[in-house]
């Protein structure tokens, strides 16, 4: 017996849009109770997905607990090796200077994140920080997303990396 397959066409497209389309409904539920207060602390391991972007899953509508504002992880200057425990740091004009918008612990997973509201609309001079060494970006960030530049191929080039 031969099916005619064109007949199943409009069945199979309502199917694939009422399996990926949220609905206002589905949204607020996945919202409900999910912003909660996230910072990354120095030695806490509770971080996952090392290397990945964060805010994928941390953002309004989405899965994980907390919409950060800030996320990212540090290397180890081999560029490859998670780097525990430093500090991220923000400040609203280069070379650290203007005033310290923000200081965020890096985790004991090379993550670092925070759902604390930071503007960046004049944007803002990052700072990796380990016993007392620093590396410096020189240009301005306007996005707490670290991870859509600093990818492999991303405008940046390169992970962020300690010294």
């Amino acid at each position: 017996m031969k099916m005619n397959l064109v007949r199943f066409i409009p069945l199979i497209i309502m199917m694939m849009v009422a399996c990926t389309n949220k609905s206002d409904d589905q949204t607020k539920d996945n919202n409900e109770g999910k912003n909660v207060t996230k910072i990354s602390i120095h030695d806490d391991t509770k971080s996952h997905r090392v290397g990945e972007d964060c805010i994928s899953c941390h953002s309004s509508g989405e899965t994980g607990e907390g919409w950060f504002t800030v996320s990212g992880t540090v290397y180890k200057s081999d560029k490859t090796t998670a780097y525990p425990n430093g500090t991220v740091k923000l400040y609203s004009a280069a070379n650290q200077g203007g005033t310290l918008v923000k200081s965020i612990q890096v985790d004991g997973r090379g993550n670092f994140y925070t759902t604390e509201s930071i503007s960046f609309s004049s944007g803002l001079y990052p700072v990796v920080e380990y016993n007392g060494q620093t590396i410096i970006m020189q240009p301005p960030t306007t996005s707490g997303r670290c991870y859509t530049c600093h990818v492999s191929g991303g405008v940046a080039g390169n992970v962020i990396y300690g010294p």
